[in-house]
Protein backbone atom coordinates (compact mmCIF):
# COMPACT_ATOMS: atom_id res chain seq x y z
CA UNK A 1 0.00 0.00 0.00
CA UNK A 2 1.15 3.42 -0.65
CA UNK A 3 2.22 5.55 1.86
CA UNK A 4 -0.09 8.65 2.78
CA UNK A 5 1.75 12.27 2.36
CA UNK A 6 3.21 13.68 4.84
CA UNK A 7 4.20 17.46 5.91
CA UNK A 8 8.29 17.54 5.64
CA UNK A 9 8.81 19.23 9.10
CA UNK A 10 8.37 22.52 7.22
CA UNK A 11 5.22 23.21 6.79
CA UNK A 12 5.65 21.73 3.37
CA UNK A 13 3.34 18.85 2.04
CA UNK A 14 4.90 15.85 0.98
CA UNK A 15 2.58 13.85 -2.07
CA UNK A 16 2.09 10.13 -2.10
CA UNK A 17 5.59 8.71 -3.96
CA UNK A 18 3.99 6.15 -6.22
CA UNK A 19 4.20 2.89 -4.77
CA UNK A 20 6.94 0.06 -6.24
CA UNK A 21 4.22 -2.31 -5.16
CA UNK A 22 1.53 -3.90 -6.85
CA UNK A 23 -2.02 -2.87 -5.54
CA UNK A 24 -2.89 -6.53 -6.95
CA UNK A 25 -0.72 -7.98 -3.82
CA UNK A 26 -4.00 -8.76 -2.34
CA UNK A 27 -4.37 -11.57 -4.70
CA UNK A 28 -1.85 -12.98 -6.75
CA UNK A 29 -3.25 -16.11 -9.42
CA UNK A 30 0.18 -17.70 -9.57
CA UNK A 31 3.59 -16.58 -7.40
CA UNK A 32 5.62 -14.78 -9.96
CA UNK A 33 9.13 -16.22 -11.23
CA UNK A 34 9.80 -12.35 -11.55
CA UNK A 35 10.03 -9.32 -9.49
CA UNK A 36 10.27 -6.02 -11.72
CA UNK A 37 10.84 -2.64 -11.06
CA UNK A 38 10.53 -0.07 -14.01
CA UNK A 39 13.26 2.42 -13.14
CA UNK A 40 14.93 5.75 -14.47
CA UNK A 41 13.02 6.97 -17.29
CA UNK A 42 15.70 8.11 -19.87
CA UNK A 43 14.61 10.98 -22.84
CA UNK A 44 16.46 10.25 -25.62
CA UNK A 45 15.02 12.22 -29.10
CA UNK A 46 11.25 10.65 -29.79
CA UNK A 47 12.29 7.53 -27.78
CA UNK A 48 12.06 6.82 -23.86
CA UNK A 49 14.44 4.27 -21.91
CA UNK A 50 13.48 2.19 -19.12
CA UNK A 51 15.83 0.46 -17.00
CA UNK A 52 13.85 -3.10 -15.09
CA UNK A 53 15.37 -3.91 -12.66
CA UNK A 54 14.54 -7.92 -12.62
CA UNK A 55 15.00 -10.53 -9.69
CA UNK A 56 14.45 -13.59 -9.95
CA UNK A 57 12.48 -16.45 -7.98
CA UNK A 58 14.56 -19.64 -7.54
CA UNK A 59 11.70 -22.40 -6.56
CA UNK A 60 9.77 -21.56 -4.03
CA UNK A 61 12.09 -18.72 -2.51
CA UNK A 62 13.27 -15.06 -3.98
CA UNK A 63 17.03 -14.66 -4.59
CA UNK A 64 18.78 -11.93 -2.72
CA UNK A 65 21.06 -9.36 -4.97
CA UNK A 66 24.03 -11.14 -3.38
CA UNK A 67 23.52 -14.50 -5.39
CA UNK A 68 23.86 -11.98 -8.52
CA UNK A 69 20.55 -12.85 -10.21
CA UNK A 70 19.26 -9.04 -9.99
CA UNK A 71 19.43 -8.01 -13.52
CA UNK A 72 19.18 -4.26 -15.03
CA UNK A 73 17.68 -4.50 -18.65
CA UNK A 74 17.22 -1.24 -20.68
CA UNK A 75 13.79 -1.29 -22.67
CA UNK A 76 12.08 0.92 -24.55
CA UNK A 77 8.10 1.50 -25.40
CA UNK A 78 9.03 -0.04 -28.73
CA UNK A 79 10.18 -3.16 -26.92
CA UNK A 80 6.95 -3.40 -24.75
CA UNK A 81 4.99 -3.54 -27.73
CA UNK A 82 6.91 -6.47 -29.05
CA UNK A 83 6.34 -8.00 -25.82
CA UNK A 84 2.87 -7.60 -26.06
CA UNK A 85 2.22 -8.38 -30.32
CA UNK A 86 4.25 -11.72 -29.46
CA UNK A 87 1.77 -12.50 -26.88
CA UNK A 88 -1.16 -11.54 -29.31
CA UNK A 89 0.67 -13.95 -32.18
CA UNK A 90 2.23 -16.76 -30.29
CA UNK A 91 0.46 -17.88 -27.42
CA UNK A 92 -3.37 -18.85 -27.56
CA UNK A 93 -4.93 -16.69 -26.15
CA UNK A 94 -8.64 -18.04 -26.39
CA UNK A 95 -10.64 -17.14 -23.29
CA UNK A 96 -7.60 -15.08 -21.56
CA UNK A 97 -8.03 -11.78 -20.78
CA UNK A 98 -4.40 -10.39 -21.92
CA UNK A 99 -3.14 -7.29 -19.52
CA UNK A 100 -3.68 -4.13 -21.73
CA UNK A 101 -0.16 -2.69 -22.81
CA UNK A 102 -0.39 1.17 -21.77
CA UNK A 103 -0.60 3.85 -23.48
CA UNK A 104 2.36 4.94 -25.57
CA UNK A 105 4.59 7.83 -23.43
CA UNK A 106 4.09 11.72 -24.75
CA UNK A 107 7.58 12.83 -26.06
CA UNK A 108 6.14 14.98 -29.00
CA UNK A 109 6.59 19.07 -28.26
CA UNK A 110 3.11 18.92 -29.99
CA UNK A 111 1.34 16.42 -28.11
CA UNK A 112 2.86 17.95 -25.00
CA UNK A 113 1.28 20.83 -26.14
CA UNK A 114 -2.15 19.65 -26.75
CA UNK A 115 -2.58 17.32 -23.85
CA UNK A 116 -1.13 20.95 -21.43
CA UNK A 117 -3.96 22.69 -22.93
CA UNK A 118 -6.85 19.95 -22.33
CA UNK A 119 -5.90 20.01 -18.90
CA UNK A 120 -4.87 23.59 -18.00
CA UNK A 121 -7.08 24.75 -20.98
CA UNK A 122 -6.98 26.29 -24.18
CA UNK A 123 -5.72 29.50 -23.32
CA UNK A 124 -2.80 28.78 -21.08
CA UNK A 125 0.78 28.71 -22.21
CA UNK A 126 2.28 26.51 -19.69
CA UNK A 127 3.25 23.06 -20.79
CA UNK A 128 3.15 20.59 -18.47
CA UNK A 129 6.40 18.71 -18.10
CA UNK A 130 7.29 15.43 -18.80
CA UNK A 131 5.54 12.60 -16.25
CA UNK A 132 7.17 10.10 -17.35
CA UNK A 133 7.10 8.81 -13.61
CA UNK A 134 3.69 7.60 -14.87
CA UNK A 135 4.57 5.73 -17.70
CA UNK A 136 6.87 3.84 -15.46
CA UNK A 137 4.06 2.96 -12.83
CA UNK A 138 1.88 1.56 -15.83
CA UNK A 139 4.77 -0.34 -17.27
CA UNK A 140 5.82 -2.05 -14.26
CA UNK A 141 2.35 -3.21 -13.14
CA UNK A 142 1.37 -4.27 -16.77
CA UNK A 143 4.84 -6.52 -16.14
CA UNK A 144 3.80 -7.11 -12.86
CA UNK A 145 0.62 -8.39 -14.18
CA UNK A 146 1.41 -10.77 -16.74
CA UNK A 147 4.39 -12.38 -14.64
CA UNK A 148 1.42 -13.26 -11.61
CA UNK A 149 -0.56 -14.76 -14.49
CA UNK A 150 -0.69 -18.59 -14.97
CA UNK A 151 -0.04 -18.77 -18.86
CA UNK A 152 1.69 -15.59 -19.63
CA UNK A 153 4.28 -15.79 -16.06
CA UNK A 154 5.54 -19.08 -17.29
CA UNK A 155 6.19 -18.16 -21.08
CA UNK A 156 9.72 -18.01 -22.61
CA UNK A 157 8.59 -14.33 -24.41
CA UNK A 158 8.35 -13.06 -20.80
CA UNK A 159 11.73 -14.03 -19.51
CA UNK A 160 13.59 -13.37 -22.66
CA UNK A 161 12.48 -10.07 -22.24
CA UNK A 162 12.84 -9.76 -18.71
CA UNK A 163 16.38 -11.16 -18.87
CA UNK A 164 18.28 -10.69 -22.30
CA UNK A 165 20.08 -7.53 -22.51
CA UNK A 166 20.45 -7.38 -25.91
CA UNK A 167 18.12 -5.31 -28.38
CA UNK A 168 14.69 -6.99 -29.19
CA UNK A 169 12.98 -7.46 -32.61
CA UNK A 170 10.56 -4.48 -33.79
CA UNK A 171 7.54 -5.09 -35.16
CA UNK A 172 4.94 -2.83 -36.64
CA UNK A 173 1.44 -3.77 -37.05
CA UNK A 174 -0.10 -1.92 -39.31
CA UNK A 175 -3.88 -1.85 -40.67
CA UNK A 176 -5.22 0.16 -43.58
CA UNK A 177 -8.57 1.80 -43.40
CA UNK A 178 -10.70 -0.39 -45.25
CA UNK A 179 -9.40 -3.07 -42.63
CA UNK A 180 -9.94 -1.42 -40.04
CA UNK A 181 -13.36 -0.27 -40.83
CA UNK A 182 -14.29 -3.91 -41.98
CA UNK A 183 -13.29 -5.69 -38.66
CA UNK A 184 -14.99 -2.94 -36.64
CA UNK A 185 -18.64 -4.39 -39.08
CA UNK A 186 -17.58 -7.57 -38.18
CA UNK A 187 -17.23 -7.18 -34.73
CA UNK A 188 -20.46 -5.33 -34.32
CA UNK A 189 -22.43 -7.78 -36.14
CA UNK A 190 -20.77 -10.56 -33.75
CA UNK A 191 -21.14 -8.47 -30.59
CA UNK A 192 -25.02 -8.82 -31.01
CA UNK A 193 -24.82 -12.57 -31.05
CA UNK A 194 -26.98 -14.37 -28.70
CA UNK A 195 -24.77 -16.39 -26.46
CA UNK A 196 -26.12 -20.19 -25.68
CA UNK A 197 -24.86 -19.97 -21.95
CA UNK A 198 -26.31 -17.82 -19.94
CA UNK A 199 -23.41 -17.08 -17.84
CA UNK A 200 -21.65 -15.98 -21.08
CA UNK A 201 -24.58 -13.95 -22.13
CA UNK A 202 -24.91 -11.79 -18.76
CA UNK A 203 -20.89 -11.49 -18.82
CA UNK A 204 -21.01 -9.82 -21.77
CA UNK A 205 -23.92 -7.76 -20.60
CA UNK A 206 -22.75 -6.65 -17.71
CA UNK A 207 -19.24 -6.41 -19.38
CA UNK A 208 -20.23 -3.61 -21.34
CA UNK A 209 -22.86 -1.54 -19.15
CA UNK A 210 -19.43 -1.52 -16.51
CA UNK A 211 -17.50 -0.88 -19.37
CA UNK A 212 -20.05 2.49 -20.25
CA UNK A 213 -19.56 3.52 -16.50
CA UNK A 214 -16.05 2.73 -15.65
CA UNK A 215 -15.02 5.16 -18.47
CA UNK A 216 -17.55 7.70 -17.96
CA UNK A 217 -16.29 7.55 -13.74
CA UNK A 218 -12.87 7.92 -15.20
CA UNK A 219 -13.22 10.69 -17.44
CA UNK A 220 -15.30 12.60 -14.86
CA UNK A 221 -12.36 12.11 -12.51
CA UNK A 222 -9.77 13.42 -14.60
CA UNK A 223 -11.98 16.12 -15.35
CA UNK A 224 -12.19 16.79 -11.50
CA UNK A 225 -8.15 16.69 -11.66
CA UNK A 226 -7.94 18.93 -14.08
CA UNK A 227 -10.00 21.73 -12.66
CA UNK A 228 -7.97 21.61 -9.49
CA UNK A 229 -4.65 22.20 -11.25
CA UNK A 230 -6.66 25.66 -12.79
CA UNK A 231 -6.98 26.05 -9.79
CA UNK A 232 -3.77 26.19 -8.76
CA UNK A 233 -2.30 27.80 -12.08
CA UNK A 234 -4.87 30.61 -11.01
CA UNK A 235 -3.58 30.31 -7.86
CA UNK A 236 -0.15 31.30 -8.80
CA UNK A 237 -0.37 33.91 -10.95
CA UNK A 238 -2.97 35.81 -8.85
CA UNK A 239 0.43 34.74 -5.92
CA UNK A 240 2.48 36.09 -8.53
CA UNK A 241 0.55 39.73 -8.97
CA UNK A 242 0.25 39.84 -5.38
CA UNK A 243 4.03 40.09 -4.96
CA UNK A 244 4.78 42.37 -8.23
CA UNK A 245 2.10 44.78 -6.89
CA UNK A 246 3.30 44.96 -3.52
CA UNK A 247 6.69 45.45 -4.39
CA UNK A 248 5.91 48.73 -6.30
CA UNK A 249 4.68 50.76 -3.47
CA UNK A 250 7.58 51.60 -1.53
CA UNK A 251 5.69 54.71 0.34
CA UNK A 252 5.38 54.45 4.35
CA UNK A 253 2.25 55.01 4.18
CA UNK A 254 1.80 51.86 2.36
CA UNK A 255 4.45 49.97 3.69
CA UNK A 256 1.67 47.55 6.19
CA UNK A 257 -0.66 47.21 2.98
CA UNK A 258 2.62 45.74 1.08
CA UNK A 259 2.93 43.37 4.15
CA UNK A 260 -0.65 42.44 3.78
CA UNK A 261 -0.24 41.47 -0.22
CA UNK A 262 2.61 39.68 0.76
CA UNK A 263 0.77 37.62 3.26
CA UNK A 264 -2.07 37.13 1.50
CA UNK A 265 0.19 35.36 -1.67
CA UNK A 266 1.83 33.46 0.86
CA UNK A 267 -1.18 31.94 1.71
CA UNK A 268 -2.21 31.59 -2.00
CA UNK A 269 0.84 29.50 -2.34
CA UNK A 270 0.05 27.22 0.39
CA UNK A 271 -3.16 26.62 -1.39
CA UNK A 272 -1.57 25.92 -4.60
CA UNK A 273 0.99 23.76 -3.11
CA UNK A 274 -2.05 21.85 -1.26
CA UNK A 275 -3.53 21.83 -4.70
CA UNK A 276 -0.59 20.16 -6.65
CA UNK A 277 -0.36 17.95 -3.73
CA UNK A 278 -4.17 16.91 -4.46
CA UNK A 279 -3.56 16.29 -8.00
CA UNK A 280 -0.37 14.07 -7.78
CA UNK A 281 -2.14 11.74 -5.12
CA UNK A 282 -5.65 11.70 -7.14
CA UNK A 283 -3.75 11.05 -9.83
CA UNK A 284 -1.60 8.41 -8.54
CA UNK A 285 -4.22 6.62 -6.18
CA UNK A 286 -7.90 6.32 -7.67
CA UNK A 287 -7.36 8.14 -11.16
CA UNK A 288 -4.77 5.34 -11.84
CA UNK A 289 -6.97 2.81 -11.04
CA UNK A 290 -9.77 3.84 -13.09
CA UNK A 291 -7.99 4.10 -16.04
CA UNK A 292 -6.52 0.68 -15.61
CA UNK A 293 -9.68 -0.78 -15.04
CA UNK A 294 -11.25 1.10 -18.18
CA UNK A 295 -8.44 -0.52 -20.28
CA UNK A 296 -8.65 -3.72 -18.39
CA UNK A 297 -12.23 -3.96 -19.27
CA UNK A 298 -11.82 -3.21 -22.93
CA UNK A 299 -9.60 -6.52 -22.54
CA UNK A 300 -12.50 -8.74 -20.76
CA UNK A 301 -14.41 -7.61 -23.79
CA UNK A 302 -12.07 -8.72 -26.52
CA UNK A 303 -12.05 -12.19 -24.81
CA UNK A 304 -15.56 -12.52 -24.73
CA UNK A 305 -15.91 -11.28 -28.22
CA UNK A 306 -13.09 -13.68 -29.07
CA UNK A 307 -15.46 -16.69 -27.55
CA UNK A 308 -18.52 -15.35 -29.35
CA UNK A 309 -16.23 -15.87 -32.72
CA UNK A 310 -15.57 -19.45 -32.06
CA UNK A 311 -19.36 -19.80 -30.91
CA UNK A 312 -20.44 -18.85 -34.37
CA UNK A 313 -17.90 -20.73 -35.98
CA UNK A 314 -18.93 -24.10 -34.02
CA UNK A 315 -22.79 -22.85 -34.74
CA UNK A 316 -21.53 -22.83 -38.65
CA UNK A 317 -20.07 -26.24 -38.40
CA UNK A 318 -23.29 -27.68 -37.26
CA UNK A 319 -24.89 -26.33 -40.24
CA UNK A 320 -22.55 -27.32 -42.54
CA UNK A 321 -22.80 -31.15 -41.35
CA UNK A 322 -26.67 -30.96 -41.12
CA UNK A 323 -26.36 -30.02 -44.93
CA UNK A 324 -23.67 -32.08 -45.97
CA UNK A 325 -23.50 -34.64 -48.69
CA UNK A 326 -23.01 -38.21 -47.67
CA UNK A 327 -19.25 -38.16 -49.22
CA UNK A 328 -18.55 -35.41 -47.21
CA UNK A 329 -19.68 -35.88 -44.02
CA UNK A 330 -16.57 -37.20 -42.79
CA UNK A 331 -15.05 -34.09 -43.23
CA UNK A 332 -17.66 -32.22 -41.95
CA UNK A 333 -17.83 -34.11 -38.66
CA UNK A 334 -14.30 -33.79 -38.53
CA UNK A 335 -14.72 -29.57 -39.06
CA UNK A 336 -17.37 -29.82 -36.36
CA UNK A 337 -15.16 -32.04 -33.81
CA UNK A 338 -12.25 -29.26 -34.31
CA UNK A 339 -14.20 -26.44 -33.53
CA UNK A 340 -16.48 -27.93 -30.80
CA UNK A 341 -12.93 -28.39 -28.81
CA UNK A 342 -11.57 -24.89 -29.13
CA UNK A 343 -14.48 -23.60 -28.16
CA UNK A 344 -15.16 -25.59 -25.07
CA UNK A 345 -11.70 -25.23 -24.52
CA UNK A 346 -12.27 -21.09 -24.39
CA UNK A 347 -15.00 -21.49 -22.40
CA UNK A 348 -12.79 -23.62 -19.84
CA UNK A 349 -10.39 -21.30 -19.55
CA UNK A 350 -12.68 -17.77 -19.89
CA UNK A 351 -14.59 -19.21 -17.00
CA UNK A 352 -11.51 -19.19 -14.79
CA UNK A 353 -10.47 -16.08 -15.88
CA UNK A 354 -13.73 -14.42 -15.56
CA UNK A 355 -13.66 -15.57 -11.63
CA UNK A 356 -10.06 -14.73 -10.70
CA UNK A 357 -10.77 -11.16 -12.56
CA UNK A 358 -14.01 -10.81 -10.68
CA UNK A 359 -12.60 -11.75 -7.63
CA UNK A 360 -8.93 -9.63 -8.47
CA UNK A 361 -11.22 -6.42 -9.43
CA UNK A 362 -12.82 -6.35 -6.16
CA UNK A 363 -9.57 -6.33 -3.62
CA UNK A 364 -7.64 -4.14 -5.56
CA UNK A 365 -11.10 -1.37 -5.90
CA UNK A 366 -10.83 -1.46 -2.49
CA UNK A 367 -7.19 -0.75 -2.13
CA UNK A 368 -7.18 2.36 -4.29
CA UNK A 369 -10.15 3.69 -2.45
CA UNK A 370 -8.66 3.41 0.68
CA UNK A 371 -5.05 4.89 -0.63
CA UNK A 372 -7.17 7.32 -1.94
CA UNK A 373 -9.37 8.43 1.33
CA UNK A 374 -6.11 8.44 3.52
CA UNK A 375 -4.05 10.67 0.62
CA UNK A 376 -7.04 12.84 0.82
CA UNK A 377 -7.36 13.11 4.68
CA UNK A 378 -3.76 13.18 5.25
CA UNK A 379 -3.31 16.49 2.70
CA UNK A 380 -6.62 18.22 3.92
CA UNK A 381 -5.04 18.12 7.31
CA UNK A 382 -1.64 19.59 6.21
CA UNK A 383 -3.38 22.15 3.85
CA UNK A 384 -5.38 23.44 6.93
CA UNK A 385 -2.34 23.39 9.11
CA UNK A 386 -0.96 26.14 6.28
CA UNK A 387 -3.78 27.90 6.22
CA UNK A 388 -4.11 28.16 9.69
CA UNK A 389 -0.68 29.63 10.28
CA UNK A 390 -1.78 32.23 7.02
CA UNK A 391 -4.89 32.94 9.06
CA UNK A 392 -3.10 34.04 12.15
CA UNK A 393 -0.61 35.90 10.64
CA UNK A 394 -3.54 38.03 9.19
CA UNK A 395 -4.96 38.24 12.75
CA UNK A 396 -1.78 40.06 13.09
CA UNK A 397 -2.59 43.12 10.81
CA UNK A 398 -6.67 43.25 12.52
CA UNK A 399 -5.07 42.82 16.16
Amino acid sequence: MQESPTSDGNGAISPVEPSSSSSSSCYEPLEPRFQVRVTQPIKDGTIVKYTLRVKQRDGMRMLDSKEKLERSVERTYEDFEWLHHSFLTHVDTAGLIVPPLPPRPIVKPHDAQSKSKKQLGNSSKVVIADEFYKDCKSLERYLKQLAGHSVFGNDPVLERFLTETKHLPRSWVKKGLLDKLSTAMDGAKKMGHQDIDDYFQNEWTAANKYSACIRQASDSFNKMVYSQQRLAGAYCHLATTLNIGGSCTDSRNTAAFYRLLVALAEALDDGKQGLDVDVFNDESTLGFHLDLTKRYTDSLKEMLYGRTCLLINYEDANRALSKAKPNKVAAAEEAKKSVEQAFEACSETARRELKDYHRERIFVFQEALTVYAEAKITTARDTYALLAKSLTHFKQFTG
